[in-house]
């Protein structure tokens, strides 16, 4: 009877973890899971899928431009498109095959999940596991795979277990060697198939992702204003920013305006400005005086500088009494420059407007500066700040390449990482599953007393004591592994013996010899010098 080995239970603990590891990453959505399955039924994303082709989505806490992204539609069901843009909540697909966008807008919560990875032509039979059955009996299968290990392989091996004695309970310490070797076998196995999963995983997306990001940036402006003035009614014998302009002594007045644009990235930017000045009423009223014409700049800054004449201001107002015969009781001047602004910033399109307000309340004998807090500009992204320091924020949306990752809970792999990984758990497995190989090819074609060497030399003891045989009784046993039950029992080493070519195996038993003998291998050196001592012997 052939020794029997026993199972290790880490090979039901490996499975399990595999077991778990396949079920966190493709466990469905309808058991609890995070991935979805999607069969193709078109070519609106050729030619990336085709009809047929089963697509792994997973759910996503974000969703960018450029994602391939299964929906749900209201009435068609899921649809596997790519995001084009976003119009507020709501995000615009387009299947990469067709020239038209779609027409419904799903928001998040419609979104199923982003595209993972794709098998080629396997769709229609993969739509089985919408069967219960099906997948009843998938599990089933699996849980029996983690069973199989504590399973012995029939009944007659649960009445030898029952029938060993206390010296086979004891086999395991001998046989620590065969343990270590199939656990290692074992782990072998397990990095190979992890290395296989990972290796999927990462060869099933790309190397790098294109993120969607924002680019912030500034336009800022600076009033300022001037005019000559009798000596005694300023202190700087001039009118300054921030005073009153009195009419019956100023009749012309200064404005300049200083424009810039910032960014923290890189900005090439040109554009046009122009200045005027606008009168208007309590009613809606107005009328522009041009200041300065539109001209070009480059660069993001600039500065334009204009006169302006109070009476045109006077003659204004007049005339839109005369004419219309209504006298509002308020009148306003406003300094306005309009900047239009083209470029890039961090390479992104930039089209922007500025068009602050500068405004002064009109009365009969002065211009007083209207100091409000509150946005001057009607352009969306104005900010609150003072009439004469106004400023406007804006951003641009740009496309950044990044190292793309594997994402495991808490634990971000990059898919560069995660290949070279899988590559060296493949190679370490397929190199310890050859150096397994090699060992049983050799093993299988050695003869038995090179086997036994192989396996118990740790317990041999090589002796050449021809006197075994005379020195009491003698019992042949059948098998090495019969004589290796006694050794077991006695914790006994057991004396090998080659003697006229011949190898002989004893264990000593009080007055009998239990002996086991193989048929004659090669001799090497040693052992031809140690038959040649027990020939000397038994002649003498």
């Amino acid at each position: 009877m052939k020794h029997k080995r026993r199972e290790s239970p880490i090979i039901a603990i490996l499975l399990c973890g595999v077991l778990a590891g396949l079920w966190f990453f493709f466990a469905p959505v309808q058991f609890g899971g995070k991935t979805s399955y999607v069969v193709v039924n078109g070519s609106s994303m050729e030619p990336k899928f085709h009809k047929g082709d089963l697509a792994l989505v997973r759910e996503s806490n974000s969703y960018n431009v450029g994602d391939i992204v299964v929906y749900r539609h209201p009435t068609i069901g899921p649809v596997i498109h790519r995001i084009i843009g976003r119009d507020g909540d709501q995000y615009v697909f387009k299947g990469d095959n067709n020239t038209f966008i779609d027409p419904y807008q799903p928001t998040q919560s419609e979104l199923i999940g982003k595209f993972w990875f794709h098998i080629p032509a396997i769709g229609q039979p993969f739509t089985q596991l919408h069967n219960r059955l099906v997948v009843a009996g998938l599990v089933a299968f699996a849980g029996l795979i983690v069973l199989l290990p504590f399973a012995t392989s029939d009944s007659t091996g649960k009445r030898r277990r029952k029938k060993r004695s206390q010296a086979e309970r004891r086999e395991p310490s001998m046989n620590t060697q065969s343990e270590n070797s199939q656990t290692l076998l074992t782990l072998l196995v397990v990095v190979a198939l992890a290395s296989l999963l990972l290796g999927g995983l990462a060869l099933s997306r790309p190397l790098d992702r294109t993120i969607a990001q924002t680019a912030a940036y500034q336009q800022a402006g600076t009033f300022s204003y001037s005019a000559t003035a009798p000596s005694g009614v300023y202190n700087a014998n001039a009118v300054t920013t921030g005073d009153p302009i009195f009419s019956q002594i100023t009749n012309s007045v200064g404005f300049r305006f200083e424009y810039h644009l910032t960014s923290q990235q890189a900005a090439n930017v040109s554009g046009t400005a122009a200045l005027q000045a606008v009168v208007s009423d309590s009613t809606g009223w107005k009328r522009s005086i041009a200041l300065l014409p539109s001209q070009s700049f480059k660069g993001g800054a600039f500065i334009a500088v204009a006169a302006l004449d109070l009476s045109q201001v006077r003659d204004v107002i007049d005339q839109f009494l005369t004419t219309t015969g209504v006298d509002s009781s308020e009148y306003t001047l406003s300094i306005v420059p309009a900047v239009q602004v083209n470029g890039t910033v961090a390479g992104a399109k930039l089209a922007d407007s500025f068009s602050p307000q500068l405004q002064f309340r009109i009365d009969p004998n002065e211009l007083t500066l209207i100091n409000n807090a509150s946005p001057t500009s009607d352009t969306p992204g104005a900010t609150a700040s003072s009439p004469l320091t106004p400023s406007q924020s804006g951003q641009v949306k740009f496309s950044q390449s990044a190292p793309n990752v594997l994402s495991l809970m808490k634990f971000h792999l990059r898919i560069a990482t995660a290949r070279i990984i899988a590559i060296l758990g493949l190679l370490v497995s397929f190199f310890g599953l050859v150096w397994f190989g090699v060992l049983a090819l050799r093993s299988s074609r050695a003869d038995e007393p090179t086997r036994i060497q192989m396996r118990y030399g740790a317990h041999l003891i090589m002796v050449n004591d021809a006197n075994f045989e005379n020195s009491g009784r003698v019992i042949d046993v059948v098998q090495f592994d019969d004589l290796l039950r006694l050794t077991l029992r006695d914790e006994r080493m057991i004396m090998h013996q080659v003697y006229g070519g011949v190898n002989r195996y004893y264990v000593q038993d009080g007055s009998v010899a239990y002996r086991y003998r193989t048929a004659a291998r090669p001799q090497r050196a040693y052992d031809r010098q140690v038959s040649s001592r027990l020939v000397t012997d038994e002649l003498r």
